[in-house]
């Protein structure tokens, strides 16, 4: 499954167990870039046979490589908290950052996840003092719900009919692309954009399927 972006040559790609290893060498060779705020340690640690586990089909998220013509550049998941609430995120390698990838793969899987999946809710978490990845969210659309002792919860609803015609008041437009003959390909237009990177969001609670948010402090 290919889930196109706005930007030419950027595409979310479904992760699949034989993509493990290029996965998890990629977040080992970030550790210091993805560590640096406390966050992601155990996923830098975590085994490449047990993220070939998640990538299998009835893995407990669905995860997508970020591409960045064709190459793996960072990943981005969807977690069935409750269905159709998910919480979702997102971590961009170092050497990817600065340029509005975030942005882009962000829409694209709360697009997917809308108009495939069926998705009603999009939860993601925000550590404390982490205001970059804040901004990310709220340009997306996202609103805080709740404040915790460590981060803070953001929500996004399905978009209603007002917001697919009124571009102001939710950063999206949700349109799917027709699939491309052979594959399933969607794609997401968007109204604006924002430069930054939310990482692995929803709420901060360390369990299979929750996800935390950290940004580079260079966007």
């Amino acid at each position: 499954m290919l889930i196109e972006t706005t930007r030419e040559g950027v595409t979310l790609r479904r992760l699949t167990p034989s993509d493990a290893e290029e996965y998890s060498s990629l977040l080992r060779s970030n550790e210091a870039h993805l560590t640096r705020l406390g966050n992601y340690v155990d996923e830098v640690a975590t085994p490449t046979s047990v993220y070939a586990q998640q990538f299998a089909d009835d893995g407990p998220v669905l995860a997508f490589a970020i591409c960045e013509a064709a190459t793996m550049v960072g990943g981005t998941a969807l977690v069935p908290v409750d269905p159709p609430k998910y919480g979702l995120g997102y971590w961009l390698a170092a050497d990817a950052c600065g340029r509005g990838l975030a942005n882009v793969a962000l829409a694209a899987l709360a697009d997917f996840a809308f108009q495939q999946l069926g998705a009603t809710d999009l939860f993601a978490g925000v550590t404390h003092g982490n205001e970059k990845s804040a901004a990310v969210l709220e340009r997306n659309g996202f609103r805080i719900v709740a404040d915790f002792a460590d981060y803070t919860r953001f929500h996004l609803a399905q978009p209603d009919q007002g917001d697919h015609l009124n571009g102001a008041a939710c950063a999206a437009i949700w349109v799917p692309a027709t699939p491309a003959p052979g594959r399933n390909t969607y794609k997401v237009s968007l109204t604006r954009g924002v430069r930054g990177t939310h990482r692995r969001a929803l709420d901060g609670r360390r369990d299979p399927g929750a996800l935390e948010s950290l940004v580079p402090e260079r966007v």
